[in-house]
């Protein structure tokens, strides 16, 4: 039992350390089904994009290395002049650009070991569409009759409705817990990256971030001990330097 009058003793929750929020991301693959139209008009965007990326390899060794990884200004002002009739939106022709300055960055810090990174980018069959707010704005994920579906904008084209392009998902029991935690607000849908596999299957690869609250490791400083009994089903008591500082029992 606790030492000293059980009057002077403290109930448990108030020894229940702060709480802070962390952003739990998962990241996994859709598989996505949509008619010809819009395939036609995703490869459309994939060219374009790859193009892009391509072009700013290329630039990229003109370059100075420590000028890879900070965000110059200069190298986008180039790219915009050279590929400015595109009809991808102007924050994903950006997101090429930092696709390329982010491999040339990560062969620098590694040492630049083989030879510079220009084959990744040209002949790839993906498109990463840009997590700016503007860009976050032109994807969603739909809760529709067949379950749920990619709503998406890639091509900044009149007459091209940009909520007329959606594809159907095939989820399984993980994905589906994920996709509805987005439809209910409960999680947000980070990056989208659209790639065709081998076969020619459409995926999307995508990020889910949830906010979660833990516990702040600062403020755990006491000792909890817990008894598992018969006729008591449980006992729990707080141990700080003075002894027992709170007991609870059920």
């Amino acid at each position: 039992m606790a030492s000293g009058s059980d009057n002077r003793q403290e109930t448990l929750a108030n020894f229940r350390a702060d709480t802070t929020t962390v952003d739990i991301n998962r990241t996994f693959r859709l598989k996505l089904e949509g008619s010809q139209w819009k395939h036609d008009r995703v490869q459309q965007a994939i060219d374009e994009w790859q193009n892009v990326a391509r072009y700013a390899a290329d630039l990229l060794p003109s370059f100075q290395a420590y000028q890879w990884g900070n965000r110059n200004a200069q190298l986008k002002r180039v790219v915009r002049g050279k590929f400015d009739d595109l009809d991808i939106y102007a924050h994903d022709r950006d997101a090429a650009v930092e696709k390329a300055r982010d491999a040339f960055s990560s062969w620098h810090e590694c040492g630049q070991p083989g030879e510079p990174p220009h084959g990744d980018f040209g002949n790839s069959d993906y498109f990463r569409m840009s997590t700016s707010s503007g860009g976050k704005g032109r994807r969603e994920i739909v809760e529709n009759d067949r379950g749920y579906g990619l709503q998406i904008s890639l091509i900044n084209q009149r007459g091209i409705d940009p909520k007329s392009m959606w594809f159907h998902v095939n989820v399984g029991d993980f994905q589906r817990e994920w996709l509805q935690k987005v439809v209910d607000d409960e999680a947000e849908l980070g990056t989208v990256e659209l790639r065709y596999d081998d076969n020619g299957t459409l995926w999307a690869h995508v990020s889910v971030s949830e906010s979660v609250k833990v516990y702040k490791p600062g403020d755990v400083n006491k000792v909890v001990g817990v008894d598992l009994g018969e006729r008591v089903f449980w006992a729990a008591a707080v141990v700080g330097s003075e002894g027992v500082e709170a007991v609870e029992m059920e």
